[in-house]
């Protein structure tokens, strides 16, 4: 069981379904609307992971992921797009992400935090 999650999207329709989809693995959520408030937000509750959007305004996924792992290097982070150029799983593994998803493929997510793969 996952003691506490971070949601970071701008859009709480997302946010509202993957707590739906993983309320079965998480005791607890958070949610962050944005990169920056996500660093914020990591700092404070310091989550077992991150599911995390890469295309947010003012700071987007990417930035706000390579933050979080400067300062916890131990951070488990899902970055997740919309956008289907792969070079934003490139771009998610360069900056440090444990795992990278479209959100085409979105529910795969929950075998990623039970501990198995979503390759």
């Amino acid at each position: 069981m996952i003691e506490k999650l971070l949601i970071v999207d701008d859009h709480p329709a997302v946010c509202q379904w993957l707590r739906l989809v993983l309320r079965p693995l998480v005791r607890s959520f958070c949610e962050s609307s944005d990169g920056a408030e996500a660093v914020q937000t990591y700092a404070e509750q310091q989550p077992d992971w991150v599911v995390m959007d890469i295309d947010m305004k003012p700071m987007d996924g990417l930035t706000a992921t390579r933050l979080i792992k400067r300062q916890f290097p131990e951070a488990r982070i899902v970055l997740m797009t919309g956008h289907e150029d792969p070079i934003f799983r490139l771009a998610a593994i360069e900056v440090g992400a444990a795992h990278f998803l479209f959100k085409e493929d979105l529910w795969q997510v929950r075998k990623i935090l039970a501990g198995g793969s979503a390759n």
